[in-house]
C-alpha cells in the first residue's frame, strides 16, 4: 500500500496550522502505520512507541473514565494491596474487557467466571499472606459479590438484547423477501421499538446461560486453584 509521507503533509499545512509535535514524533507515527501499530503511538514526552499495558493509570483514566470500583472499605487507613486488588473489581465495561482483552459482542460465562474465580483467588492469597486485613479482606469480599452480580448481569442482559435484535433482522428480511409494503414495514418498526425492553426481559428470563449457581460453582472452582473445567478422564479409566 503506498502510504503519504505523513511529514509532508504537516509541512504543508503552513506555519500557522503546523502541531507542536517533534520530527521523532512524527517518523515514530509513520513506522507505526507501516507497521500496523495502530494501538501503540503516543506522543508525547517520549516522542514514541508507548504500548497500551506501559501507560499509567492516571493516563488510562483519562481514556477510560473514572473508575467504578465495586469495594467500600470500612476503615479509612487502607493497605496499598487492598488498594490494589479492589482495582481489579471495576465495574467499568471497558475497564473488564480491558482486563480480559475481550472485545466481541458479549462476555461468555467461562470467560467471567474465570474472571471472578481469579480475582477471588488473587484476594484469597493476599489474606494468607498476612499482606491485608481481616477487616480488608470482608470488605473485599463484599465488594467482589457486587461486582460478579453487576458484571454477570450485565453481559446477560447484552446477550439477550443481541438475540433480540438478531431476531428482528432475520424477521425484517423476510418481509423485504416476500415484498411487504412500507406500511407494514413502519408499522414492524413501531412494534420492535415498542416491545424491545420487554423482550430482553422475557429472554433474561428464560435464558440459562449465566445460571447463577452454575457460575458460583465455576468460580470456586478457580478460586481453589483448579482449572474451569475439570480434565476429561483418561480413556480406559472407570
Amino acid at each position: 500500500m503506498n502510504i503519504t509521507p505523513i511529514a509532508s503533509n504537516i509541512n504543508n499545512l503552513g506555519p500557522s496550522s503546523k502541531p507542536a509535535i517533534s520530527e521523532q514524533a512524527i517518523e515514530n507515527l509513520e513506522a507505526s502505520i507501516k507497521e500496523h501499530r495502530f494501538d501503540s503511538f503516543q506522543p508525547g514526552e517520549d516522542h514514541g512507541i508507548r504500548r497500551l499495558e506501559e501507560i499509567d493509570d492516571e493516563l488510562l483514566g483519562k481514556v477510560l473514565g473514572k473508575p467504578q470500583l465495586s469495594t467500600t472499605f470500612t476503615n479509612s487507613q487502607v493497605s496499598e494491596k487492598a488498594r490494589e486488588l479492589s482495582k481489579l473489581m471495576d465495574e467499568r465495561d471497558d475497564a473488564i474487557r480491558s482486563q480480559l482483552k475481550e472485545f466481541s459482542l458479549t462476555i461468555s460465562r467461562d470467560q467471567l467466571a474465570g474472571h471472578f474465580g481469579e480475582v477471588a483467588r488473587k484476594i484469597d492469597e493476599a489474606f494468607s499472606e498476612g499482606s491485608i486485613t481481616r477487616q480488608e479482606y470482608d470488605d473485599l469480599n463484599e465488594g467482589f459479590k457486587k461486582y460478579t452480580e453487576t458484571v454477570t448481569a450485565r453481559e446477560e442482559r447484552r446477550a439477550a438484547a443481541h438475540e433480540v435484535l438478531r431476531k428482528n433482522a432475520k424477521a425484517m428480511d423476510a418481509m423485504m423477501g416476500r415484498g411487504a409494503s412500507q406500511k407494514e414495514m413502519e408499522e414492524f418498526a413501531k412494534w420492535n421499538r415498542e416491545t424491545f425492553e420487554d423482550r430482553v426481559k422475557e429472554l433474561v428470563k428464560k435464558s440459562e446461560e449465566y445460571d447463577r449457581g452454575l457460575m458460583a460453582a465455576l468460580i470456586e472452582r478457580v478460586r481453589g486453584g483448579e482449572d474451569i473445567f475439570k480434565p476429561d478422564k483418561e480413556k480406559g479409566e472407570p
